[in-house]
Protein backbone atom coordinates (compact mmCIF):
# COMPACT_ATOMS: atom_id res chain seq x y z
CA UNK A 1 0.00 0.00 0.00
CA UNK A 2 1.24 3.47 -0.73
CA UNK A 3 2.70 4.94 2.42
CA UNK A 4 1.89 8.09 4.35
CA UNK A 5 4.59 9.96 2.40
CA UNK A 6 2.32 9.72 -0.62
CA UNK A 7 -0.27 12.26 0.47
CA UNK A 8 -0.52 13.23 -3.20
CA UNK A 9 -1.51 9.68 -4.11
CA UNK A 10 -4.26 9.60 -1.50
CA UNK A 11 -5.49 13.02 -2.59
CA UNK A 12 -5.71 11.85 -6.20
CA UNK A 13 -7.50 8.68 -5.11
CA UNK A 14 -9.96 10.82 -3.17
CA UNK A 15 -10.54 12.99 -6.23
CA UNK A 16 -11.09 9.88 -8.37
CA UNK A 17 -13.65 8.49 -5.91
CA UNK A 18 -15.42 11.84 -5.58
CA UNK A 19 -15.65 12.22 -9.37
CA UNK A 20 -16.85 8.62 -9.82
CA UNK A 21 -19.45 9.03 -7.06
CA UNK A 22 -20.71 12.28 -8.57
CA UNK A 23 -21.03 10.74 -12.04
CA UNK A 24 -22.68 7.61 -10.63
CA UNK A 25 -25.16 9.69 -8.63
CA UNK A 26 -25.93 11.85 -11.65
CA UNK A 27 -26.15 9.27 -14.45
CA UNK A 28 -25.74 5.77 -12.94
CA UNK A 29 -22.59 5.45 -15.04
CA UNK A 30 -18.90 5.67 -14.22
CA UNK A 31 -16.98 6.74 -17.33
CA UNK A 32 -14.07 4.61 -18.52
CA UNK A 33 -11.85 7.67 -18.48
CA UNK A 34 -12.21 7.64 -14.68
CA UNK A 35 -11.80 3.90 -14.17
CA UNK A 36 -9.07 3.18 -16.71
CA UNK A 37 -7.40 6.54 -16.15
CA UNK A 38 -7.57 5.98 -12.39
CA UNK A 39 -6.04 2.51 -12.71
CA UNK A 40 -3.21 3.85 -14.86
CA UNK A 41 -2.61 6.74 -12.47
CA UNK A 42 -2.58 4.34 -9.50
CA UNK A 43 0.03 2.15 -11.19
CA UNK A 44 2.16 5.16 -12.13
CA UNK A 45 2.07 6.41 -8.55
CA UNK A 46 2.92 2.95 -7.22
CA UNK A 47 6.02 2.89 -9.45
CA UNK A 48 6.89 6.50 -8.59
CA UNK A 49 6.84 5.92 -4.85
CA UNK A 50 7.76 2.23 -4.52
CA UNK A 51 9.43 1.15 -7.78
CA UNK A 52 9.05 -2.42 -9.01
CA UNK A 53 7.58 -3.54 -5.67
CA UNK A 54 4.89 -0.86 -6.08
CA UNK A 55 4.13 -1.94 -9.64
CA UNK A 56 3.65 -5.53 -8.50
CA UNK A 57 1.50 -4.39 -5.58
CA UNK A 58 -0.61 -2.19 -7.84
CA UNK A 59 -1.07 -4.90 -10.45
CA UNK A 60 -2.02 -7.37 -7.72
CA UNK A 61 -4.55 -4.93 -6.28
CA UNK A 62 -5.97 -4.13 -9.70
CA UNK A 63 -6.34 -7.81 -10.61
CA UNK A 64 -7.79 -8.83 -7.26
CA UNK A 65 -10.18 -5.85 -7.25
CA UNK A 66 -11.42 -6.87 -10.68
CA UNK A 67 -11.84 -10.52 -9.71
CA UNK A 68 -13.56 -9.82 -6.38
CA UNK A 69 -16.51 -7.94 -7.86
CA UNK A 70 -16.66 -9.59 -11.31
CA UNK A 71 -19.07 -12.33 -10.10
CA UNK A 72 -21.51 -9.65 -8.89
CA UNK A 73 -21.45 -8.08 -12.35
CA UNK A 74 -21.89 -11.43 -14.09
CA UNK A 75 -24.91 -12.20 -11.89
CA UNK A 76 -26.46 -8.81 -12.71
CA UNK A 77 -26.12 -7.31 -9.24
CA UNK A 78 -23.55 -4.65 -10.08
CA UNK A 79 -22.54 -2.50 -13.01
CA UNK A 80 -19.28 -2.89 -14.93
CA UNK A 81 -18.19 0.59 -13.86
CA UNK A 82 -18.35 -0.46 -10.22
CA UNK A 83 -16.10 -3.45 -10.91
CA UNK A 84 -13.62 -1.30 -12.84
CA UNK A 85 -13.66 1.34 -10.09
CA UNK A 86 -12.73 -1.24 -7.47
CA UNK A 87 -9.91 -2.42 -9.75
CA UNK A 88 -8.68 1.19 -10.07
CA UNK A 89 -8.71 1.56 -6.28
CA UNK A 90 -6.73 -1.69 -6.12
CA UNK A 91 -4.10 -0.16 -8.39
CA UNK A 92 -3.68 2.64 -5.85
CA UNK A 93 -3.77 0.55 -2.66
CA UNK A 94 -2.50 -2.93 -3.52
CA UNK A 95 -3.82 -6.44 -2.96
CA UNK A 96 -4.00 -6.55 0.84
CA UNK A 97 -5.84 -3.26 1.12
CA UNK A 98 -8.28 -4.04 -1.71
CA UNK A 99 -9.61 -7.02 0.24
CA UNK A 100 -10.55 -4.65 3.06
CA UNK A 101 -11.97 -2.12 0.60
CA UNK A 102 -14.16 -4.81 -0.98
CA UNK A 103 -15.45 -6.07 2.37
CA UNK A 104 -16.13 -2.60 3.77
CA UNK A 105 -17.72 -1.51 0.47
CA UNK A 106 -20.10 -4.48 0.62
CA UNK A 107 -21.06 -3.48 4.17
CA UNK A 108 -21.50 0.17 3.17
CA UNK A 109 -23.47 -0.90 0.10
CA UNK A 110 -25.79 -3.00 2.25
CA UNK A 111 -26.54 -0.07 4.53
CA UNK A 112 -26.97 2.32 1.59
CA UNK A 113 -29.16 -0.21 -0.24
CA UNK A 114 -31.48 -0.62 2.73
CA UNK A 115 -31.66 3.15 3.04
CA UNK A 116 -32.59 3.43 -0.64
CA UNK A 117 -35.34 0.84 -0.17
CA UNK A 118 -36.69 2.75 2.85
CA UNK A 119 -36.61 6.11 1.06
CA UNK A 120 -38.36 4.65 -1.98
CA UNK A 121 -40.97 3.05 0.30
CA UNK A 122 -40.39 -0.48 -0.98
CA UNK A 123 -38.39 -1.98 1.88
CA UNK A 124 -41.20 -4.31 3.02
CA UNK A 125 -42.16 -5.23 -0.53
CA UNK A 126 -38.60 -6.34 -1.25
CA UNK A 127 -38.04 -8.22 2.01
CA UNK A 128 -41.51 -9.82 2.43
CA UNK A 129 -40.72 -12.88 0.22
CA UNK A 130 -37.57 -13.58 2.23
CA UNK A 131 -39.48 -13.26 5.51
CA UNK A 132 -42.06 -15.76 4.24
CA UNK A 133 -39.30 -18.19 3.28
CA UNK A 134 -37.67 -17.81 6.71
CA UNK A 135 -41.01 -18.30 8.47
CA UNK A 136 -41.75 -21.58 6.65
CA UNK A 137 -38.20 -22.78 7.23
CA UNK A 138 -38.26 -22.03 10.97
CA UNK A 139 -41.83 -23.10 11.75
CA UNK A 140 -42.40 -26.00 9.36
CA UNK A 141 -38.86 -26.99 8.45
CA UNK A 142 -39.80 -26.58 4.80
CA UNK A 143 -37.83 -24.49 2.35
CA UNK A 144 -39.97 -22.54 -0.06
CA UNK A 145 -37.90 -20.35 -2.40
CA UNK A 146 -38.84 -16.68 -2.28
CA UNK A 147 -40.75 -15.22 -5.17
CA UNK A 148 -38.63 -12.25 -6.17
CA UNK A 149 -40.27 -9.28 -7.85
CA UNK A 150 -37.75 -8.47 -10.59
CA UNK A 151 -39.73 -5.41 -11.71
CA UNK A 152 -38.64 -3.34 -8.72
CA UNK A 153 -35.99 -0.77 -9.61
CA UNK A 154 -33.61 -1.01 -6.67
CA UNK A 155 -30.44 0.22 -8.37
CA UNK A 156 -28.31 2.75 -6.59
CA UNK A 157 -24.94 4.39 -7.24
CA UNK A 158 -22.47 1.88 -5.80
CA UNK A 159 -19.47 4.19 -6.32
CA UNK A 160 -20.52 5.89 -3.08
CA UNK A 161 -20.22 2.55 -1.25
CA UNK A 162 -16.79 1.95 -2.80
CA UNK A 163 -15.71 5.43 -1.69
CA UNK A 164 -16.92 4.72 1.85
CA UNK A 165 -15.21 1.32 1.88
CA UNK A 166 -11.98 2.85 0.62
CA UNK A 167 -12.05 5.54 3.27
CA UNK A 168 -12.71 2.93 5.95
CA UNK A 169 -9.89 0.68 4.72
CA UNK A 170 -7.38 3.53 4.55
CA UNK A 171 -8.18 4.51 8.15
CA UNK A 172 -8.18 0.87 9.28
CA UNK A 173 -4.83 0.08 7.69
CA UNK A 174 -3.06 3.36 8.50
CA UNK A 175 -0.19 3.00 10.98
Amino acid sequence: MLTSISFTAFSLLGFLLAAASYRDLKSHRIPNVLTFGGALLGLILQVWFLGLEGLLSGLGGLTLGLLLYLPFYLLGGMGAGDVKLLAAVGAFLGAKAILWVAILSLLAGSVIGMGVLLVRGIFLEVWRPYATTAKFLLLAGTYIPPEINRTLNTRFPYAVAIAAGTLGAVFLLSP
